[in-house]
């Protein structure tokens, strides 16, 4: 099975989760949650987003992209 877009989301959310940092004072201090904390909020986020209706198209395939053609000596392909 392919992609979806709950996948990619749930995957941008551990990520994004990486660099957050808490403002303390003048200080900004790294969060440093660890993977599986990362992992469970992002599970966390997609299923509260699936209990309450708000994206019913999570479960939606994410369609490959073609490559964009290849141009040979600068001239462009037939």
């Amino acid at each position: 099975m392919g992609e979806t877009k709950g996948s990619i989301l749930r995957f941008s959310i551990a990520y994004a989760l990486r660099s957050v940092k808490l403002h303390l004072g003048r200080r900004f201090v790294p969060l440093k949650l660890t993977e599986e904390q990362r992992d469970a909020i992002a599970d966390d986020t997609i299923r509260e987003l699936r209990r309450y209706g708000a994206y019913r198209d999570l479960d939606d395939p994410i369609e490959p992209q073609s490559p964009p053609p290849r141009w040979d000596g600068g001239r462009q392909p037939k």
